[in-house]
């Protein structure tokens, strides 16, 4: 730490307002049901019909095993109106900049020194009390949470926009595959369908194939150059999830790395419920990385054509289509489902024009999502690079 940086208390940079909370349990706000977020420890718990607190406040985990795991933030922001419990400690600063220079200089914190208890993890308030928080000058703290935080909206901001297109792809989809509102249609139907349309069974036009059993002592959490694609990667009701990464280390068949864009579908999920079973996902492309196929997971191989691939991932997104896996689905701990199973899904097959409309219209919204990704990946790693540098002094802002 550069020399003449100067020294604060958490209490010298704003309030804290743990008196202010107040637990509720779980039979208490089931009966209390409403709009306001209820936070605890790592984030939202429930949504209440009460606030307590009201404008920008950081939280700051208080116990839990995240407090040593940190799979989650440990100090994050929450704003409006809301309601905590006693988990996290609430910390509201003087100036607006210090509540995210707060949470920045916890993500870069090792705070082991502080933290109590074998079992349960605790960071008690006089022991957050005690943590040192150094700076060069308020004006140079300033522009580090300036900085980092303009970084952390535009990757907000490129969430938000993939969401939205995800919602317009969704909405296409709807109008033009179920209410039969496309371009140029009309109201007349020929045995229920536009003119033109089919119905089949999904094992007419693709096949599904499984992937590789790759052993799972070359499985690790460390990353390397090959991602492992699992469940755990898709979200629930489709689409991928850029997190929850596993690698592999052991020798790679090269029939079993994917390339981007195939479409694949999950034939196994750990849930009771099987969340994602059965739901299908767009292979991304994440630079210097192969992603392996393993056996958890169907890859779709249309046949003859490639027209149907954006229209089968949305076919596969629908709730008709979960409910007929989800009813054949063996497992009670694990849920499985089969290719044979997925084939026997009936589908309709729009006519040739239509078809290719939406699926240049769903590439060109594909496209620009994975760009969308592609530079909140960027930004990530440079906020990650820049943050403790800043914070040390190791590089400094003028």
């Amino acid at each position: 730490m550069p020399k003449n940086w100067k020294t604060y208390k958490l209490d010298e940079l704003g309030q804290i307002l743990n008196h202010k909370r107040v637990p509720l349990n779980s039979i208490e706000r089931e009966s209390r049901k409403g709009q306001y977020p209820y936070y605890g420890a790592s984030g939202i718990v429930d949504y209440i019909d009460d606030f307590i607190f009201e404008d920008e406040h950081v939280l700051i985990s208080e116990d839990g095993e995240n407090l040593r795991s940190r799979q989650t933030p440990i100090a994050f922001k929450a704003n409006g109106k809301f309601w905590v419990n006693n988990h996290a400690h609430i910390f509201k600063g003087r100036e607006k900049w210090i509540n995210d220079f707060i949470v920045y200089f916890f993500q870069n914190s090792d705070l082991s020194p502080y933290i109590t208890g074998a079992v349960q993890p605790k960071l008690n308030k006089d022991n957050l009390l005690r943590i040192s928080i150094k700076f060069q000058s308020e004006e140079s703290a300033k522009q580090i949470a300036s900085i980092l935080s303009s970084l952390d909206n535009k990757i907000e901001l490129n969430l938000q926009m993939n969401q939205t297109l995800e919602a317009m792809a969704q909405a296409i989809f709807k109008e033009w595959f179920v209410n039969f509102k496309f371009p140029g249609s009309t109201k007349k139907l020929v045995d229920g369908l536009p003119k033109g349309w089919r119905k089949c069974k999904l094992k007419e036009i693709i096949a599904v194939n499984h992937g590789f059993a790759f052993k799972g002592e070359f499985i690790s959490e460390l990353e390397n150059e090959n991602i492992l694609l699992t469940p755990g990667n898709f979200k629930i009701g489709g689409g991928f999830n850029n997190s929850k990464f596993k690698y592999y280390t052991g020798e790679v068949p090269n029939d079993y790395v994917l390339a981007k864009n195939d479409l694949i579908v999950t034939m196994t999920d750990l849930s009771k419920a099987g969340d994602t079973l059965g739901f299908s996902a767009l292979v991304p492309e994440i630079p210097e990385k192969q992603l392996l196929h393993n056996q958890r997971l169907g890859k779709v191989i249309i046949n003859g054509t490639g027209l149907l691939k954006y229209y089968l991932y949305w076919v596969m997104r629908q709730p008709e289509y979960r409910h007929f896996v989800l009813g054949s689905a063996t497992g009670s701990t694990v849920k499985h489902t089969s290719p044979s199973r997925i084939c026997d899904y009936e589908v309709i097959i729009p006519d040739g024009g239509i078809l290719m409309q939406f699926e240049l219209l769903a590439d060109a919204l594909v496209k620009k999502d994975a760009e969308n990704t592609l530079q909140s990946q960027t930004l990530t790693q440079l906020r990650d690079s820049l943050l403790p540098n800043l914070m040390t002094g190791k590089t400094q802002v003028n």
